[in-house]
C-alpha cells in the first residue's frame, strides 16, 4: 500500500488554514447580512419556526421542538448556541422589535438565564412574519443544508430594514460589528424620502436631512443620549460613539422623610444587578458620599432602583457621581459592519438604505415574475375550460372517439377552434387582448391546456360555473396586464415598495424610547456646590482626603495643632493644599504627567482619618504627586492663561491652560524629562508676570515670563536657572510689586522677605543668594508668595500640622539666618515636608 505524503511549508499551510477559518467565521457565524440583518443562526431559527407554522396567530410550541428542528435540518452545532440565539430574539431589553414571542422564563435584565428549553414555549411575532411572507414565491435563492437532505434560504425576503432597526453585534476574525438599534418609524421615513429623491424627483436627502430624520439610535431600554448630539459623522461613516445615560428622577421618601434618586431606565446592555452592586461598592469604599441605602424595587410594571440620600447630601452632586463612576452613564461604541454582497464592509446609513432599497426592488421583481407566471398558467387553464364549454359537443366527440387518453390529448391539440366574426362577447375581447388567437379568431390548444380539459370535472359544465370561469378569466387578464406593466416600469415597482413601507410604518412604528438630551452646560450641577475652604491632604503613599478647614483652629504656632492618622507608620503627609470645594485640581506627577480631579469628588474625612487611595480617582503609573494646582474655571479661549512647570534640575516649560481642560482618566504626558529629573511645582500665570525660582541651597532667580515661549506637550522646556553641584529647585512662584515671600526650611525655620530684594535677571542665570543655609536651619523647603491676612499650614513627616499667621512671622534681611516658626521634635528628627496657605 503506497502512502502519498505531500511536503508543504508550515507557514503557508497555517496562512491558508487561518484564512479559510476566518472566511468561515465571517460568512457563516459572526456577521449579519445587511439585507435582512440576520446572522445564519437567527435566519435558520425564523425559517424553521415559519416552516412549522408557529405564526403569531397560532398557539405556542415548545422551544425544545424548535431547537431540535434547527439542529436536525440546518444548524449542526451545539443546542445552547441555538437556544441562546432564540432567547435573545425574544428579549425586549435587547431587541428594539422582538422577533419571537416567548412564554415562560426567558431571562431578565439582571442577567438571569432563561429556563431550560423543555420548559419554555415560543412563536413568531407579527413583525417577524414580515421577514418570511414572500419566501414561497421564489424571491430568494435556496441552497442544500449541511447533509443535502433539505434546502435552506440564503437570505430572508425581509420587508423591514432589520439590520438598523434591531441592530447587531458580532466578533469575527480581526473585525467587530456593533450596530445600534434605531426607531422603525424614523428609518422608514428616511427610506421613503430616498425613494422620492431617486425615483419621483423629490427633494435631495443630504446628510443633514438624514440626521433630521434619524437623529440617533433608539435603544429598547430607553434612557438618554447625552452630550454632543451630532450624529452626522456616524450616519456618514458608520463609525463613532454615543454617551448613554439612565433615566433618573429626584423624589422624596415619605416614610423616612428623605430625598431619594429613582432610576427608571438604564443604558442599553447594562446589567441591573451589577449596577446596584457597583453603587453599593462605591458607597462602602467612600467614593460616593451622601447615599444612605440602595434598593431594587423593580416589578412587572417596570424597572425601579431607589437610592435614599442622607440629609446633608446634594442630590445633583450624588447623581453626577453615579454617572461618573457607574455604568449608569456608558459610552456605546458604534461600528456598523455587515456583509454587503458577501463581503464585510463598514457602511453608512445612506449607503445601507440604498442597499436595502435595491434588495427590496429585487424581491418585488422576483415576486411579480412568479405571480405573473402563476397567473398566466392559471389563465391558460381557464381559456381551455372556456373553449371546451364553447365547443362542448366537438370536444366530447373527439374524446369519445379516441381509444386512449394520449390519443385524445393529441387530437385536442390538433383541433382548431374558431370563434365567429362579429361576436362582441367580453371573453372574446379578453382573448384578443391576451393574444390567444392564432389567425383570425382561431385557437389551438397546447398539451397543458388539452390535459386540463381531460382532467376537468363535469361540474364545470353547469351555467353558474361557466359564469365563475368567465369572471375569473377577466380578473386574471387584468392582473396579468398590471403585472406586465409593473415589471416594465421601475417607478411602478418603487411605488409598491413605498406602499409596503407605509403599511409597515402604520402597523409597527412606535414612539422613540431613547430621548436625545443635549446639555450645553456640562457640569451645571457644580454651581450648586457650596463654596467652602477645603484642606486637601496627600500622603507619600498616595492617600488623599479633603477636610473642611474650619476644623483647624488657629493656635499657638509653637505647639501641635492637629495630628494626622496615617495608614502606614512609614507614610507621611507629603502635601497639604488649600482650595475651594467647587474647584478643580490639576495634579502634576514627578514624571511629567497630569491628572484632573474635581475637589467635591474627594470624600470628606476627619482630621484623624486616613482618607482614600488616590488610585480611586487617577491611575498613577509608578509615579508620585509633585504639584497640585487649583483651577476655578478653565479658560475658554487660547492664550488667556498658562501653566508654568518647573523641574528640580532648573528646567521650565510653559503651556496654554486650555490644553489641560479635559485630561483622560489615565492622565496625559505633558513633559518628557531627562534621566534623574523630576517636576517640583507648577503655577498658573497670565501673559506677563515675573517668575521666581528658589533652590534648596538658598539661591533664587527672578525673570520675566515673556522669556519663556508657549510650548507644545512634546517640547523639552528651557533652562530657568543654572544650578551648582547637588543643588535643586524647590519652588516656583509668580511675583508682583510689593508682594511678600515666606521662606520655610525643613527644620521649622523661616522668615518673610520683600519681593524687591530679588533683582530681575535674564532667564538661565545663576541667580542670587537669599538666606544662609546652616545645619541648624536645614535646606529651604519652599518659598511662598503670601499676604499678612493669610495663614500658613506646615505639615511634618510625623503627621503633625502647624497653622501659623503670616502676620506673626518676622521679616529677615538678605543673606541672613532664619527664625524659628515651628517647634519640631528633635529626638525623632522631625522635618517639615510641605507648606500651604489660606486666607484667614
Amino acid at each position: 500500500m503506497s502512502i502519498n505524503i505531500k511536503t508543504v511549508e508550515i507557514t503557508e499551510e497555517l496562512k491558508n488554514s487561518f484564512k479559510d477559518y476566518a472566511v468561515s467565521v465571517i460568512l457563516g457565524r459572526a456577521l449579519p447580512d445587511v439585507r435582512d440583518g440576520l446572522k445564519p443562526v437567527h435566519r435558520r431559527i425564523l425559517y424553521a419556526m415559519y416552516s412549522e407554522g408557529l405564526l403569531a396567530n397560532k398557539k405556542f410550541s415548545k422551544s425544545a421542538g424548535v431547537v431540535g428542528e434547527v439542529l436536525k435540518k440546518y444548524h449542526p452545532h451545539g443546542d445552547s448556541s441555538v437556544y441562546d440565539a432564540l432567547v435573545r430574539l425574544s428579549q425586549d431589553w435587547n431587541m428594539r422589535e422582538p422577533l419571537i414571542e416567548g412564554q415562560g422564563n426567558f431571562g431578565s435584565i439582571d442577567g438571569d438565564p432563561a429556563a431550560a428549553y423543555r420548559y419554555t414555549e415560543c412563536r413568531l411575532t407579527k413583525i417577524a412574519e414580515e421577514f418570511l411572507l414572500d419566501i414561497d414565491k421564489k424571491t430568494v435563492s435556496f441552497f442544500p443544508n449541511f447533509d443535502g437532505t433539505v434546502e435552506e434560504p440564503q437570505i430572508l425576503p425581509a420587508k423591514i430594514p432589520n439590520f438598523i432597526i434591531n441592530g447587531s453585534e458580532g466578533i469575527a476574525v480581526a473585525m467587530v460589528s456593533k450596530c445600534p438599534p434605531h426607531n422603525l418609524g424614523e428609518v422608514i421615513s428616511a427610506l421613503l424620502e430616498i425613494i422620492e429623491e431617486k425615483y419621483f424627483n423629490g427633494p435631495m436627502v443630504d446628510i443633514g436631512r438624514l440626521e433630521e430624520l434619524i437623529p440617533g439610535p433608539d435603544y429598547p431600554t430607553g434612557g438618554y443620549i447625552y452630550g454632543d448630539l451630532s450624529y452626522k459623522d456616524i450616519l456618514e461613516t458608520g463609525r463613532g460613539s454615543v454617551t448613554l445615560r439612565g433615566k433618573s428622577i429626584i423624589g422624596f421618601n415619605e416614610e423616612i422623610k428623605r430625598k431619594q434618586i429613582i432610576i427608571e431606565e438604564i443604558p442599553y446592555q447594562v446589567n441591573k444587578s451589577k449596577l446596584i452592586e457597583k453603587i453599593v461598592e462605591l458607597v462602602k469604599g467612600k467614593n460616593i458620599d451622601g447615599i444612605l441605602e440602595v434598593r431594587d424595587e423593580s416589578s412587572r410594571d417596570g424597572l425601579r432602583i431607589a437610592i435614599d440620600l442622607k440629609r446633608e447630601a446634594i442630590e445633583d452632586i450624588v447623581l453626577q457621581r453615579l454617572y461618573d463612576l457607574t455604568p449608569l452613564q456608558s459610552t456605546y461604541a458604534i461600528n456598523i459592519l455587515g456583509l454587503v454582497d458577501g463581503s464585510p464592509k463598514i457602511i453608512g446609513m445612506r449607503e445601507f438604505l440604498e442597499v436595502f432599497l435595491r434588495f427590496r426592488y429585487d424581491i418585488i421583481r422576483k415576486r411579480s415574475q412568479y405571480e405573473l407566471s402563476e397567473k398566466e398558467r392559471r389563465f391558460r387553464v381557464i381559456v381551455a375550460f372556456l373553449v371546451a364549454l364553447k365547443f362542448i359537443d366537438r370536444v366530447i366527440d373527439i374524446i369519445r372517439l379516441k381509444k386512449t387518453v394520449k390519443e385524445a390529448k393529441l387530437s385536442l391539440c390538433e383541433e382548431i377552434f374558431t370563434f365567429k366574426e362579429g361576436e362582441n362577447d367580453p371573453i372574446i375581447q379578453m382573448l384578443c387582448i391576451q393574444n390567444c388567437f392564432e389567425k383570425g379568431r382561431q385557437i389551438i390548444l397546447d398539451e397543458f391546456q388539452a390535459e386540463s380539459i381531460l382532467d376537468m370535472k363535469l361540474s364545470k359544465l353547469v351555467h353558474l360555473e361557466k359564469r365563475d370561469l368567465e369572471d375569473e378569466a377577466l380578473k386574471l387578464s387584468q392582473e396579468i396586464l398590471t403585472l406586465k406593466s409593473l415589471l416594465e416600469d421601475v417607478q411602478c415597482i418603487m411605488q409598491v415598495i413605498k406602499e409596503e413601507c407605509l403599511d409597515i410604518r402604520l402597523k409597527y412604528s412606535s414612539a422613540r424610547k431613547t430621548v436625545l438630551c443635549k446639555d450645553s452646560r456640562k457640569g451645571f450641577y457644580e454651581d450648586k456646590i457650596p463654596e467652602e475652604d477645603m484642606l486637601i491632604s496627600v500622603s507619600y503613599f498616595g492617600y488623599i482626603k479633603r477636610t473642611p478647614f474650619i476644623n483647624y483652629l488657629v493656635g499657638d504656632r509653637k505647639i501641635y495643632n492637629k495630628k494626622l492618622n496615617l495608614s502606614n507608620k512609614e507614610d507621611f503627609t507629603q502635601e497639604n493644599f488649600l482650595t475651594l470645594s467647587n474647584a478643580y485640581l490639576l495634579i502634576f506627577t514627578n514624571l511629567g504627567r497630569i491628572y484632573w480631579i474635581k475637589v467635591h469628588e474627594i470624600p470628606i474625612a476627619s482630621a484623624n482619618s486616613v482618607g482614600v487611595n488616590i488610585a480611586n480617582f487617577i491611575k498613577l503609573k509608578e509615579e508620585k504627586v509633585a504639584a497640585i494646582v487649583t483651577v476655578r474655571r478653565f479658560s475658554l479661549l487660547s492664550g488667556e492663561a498658562f501653566i508654568l512647570i518647573s523641574s528640580k534640575h532648573g528646567q521650565i516649560k510653559k503651556m496654554d491652560l486650555i490644553c489641560y481642560s479635559n485630561p483622560k482618566v489615565e492622565g496625559m504626558s505633558v513633559w518628557t524629562l531627562q534621566a534623574g529629573d523630576e517636576v517640583i511645582g507648577a503655577q498658573i500665570i497670565g501673559e506677563e508676570c515675573d517668575i521666581l525660582l528658589s533652590t534648596k541651597f538658598g539661591m533664587a532667580i527672578r525673570f520675566d515670563s515673556s522669556e519663556v515661549k508657549n510650548m507644545s506637550k512634546n517640547s523639552k522646556g528651557v533652562k530657568g536657572i543654572h544650578l551648582k553641584d547637588e543643588d535643586e529647585v524647590v519652588s516656583i512662584e509668580t511675583v508682583e510689586k510689593d508682594c511678600t515671600i515666606l521662606i520655610v526650611t525643613e527644620f521649622g525655620f523661616g522668615g518673610k522677605v520683600s519681593e524687591n530684594i530679588y533683582k530681575k535677571q535674564l532667564r538661565g542665570g545663576v541667580g542670587m543668594e537669599t538666606i544662609k543655609i546652616t545645619e541648624k536651619n536645614g535646606c529651604i523647603l519652599d518659598a511662598l508668595k503670601v499676604k499678612d491676612c493669610e495663614n500658613a499650614v506646615l505639615t511634618t513627616d510625623n503627621g503633625s500640622l502647624f497653622r501659623i499667621r503670616v502676620c506673626d512671622v518676622l521679616g529677615i534681611k538678605l543673606r541672613t539666618k532664619c527664625l524659628r516658626i515651628a517647634k519640631l521634635h528633635k529626638k525623632v528628627f522631625e522635618r517639615i515636608v510641605s507648606i500651604s496657605k489660606i486666607v484667614a
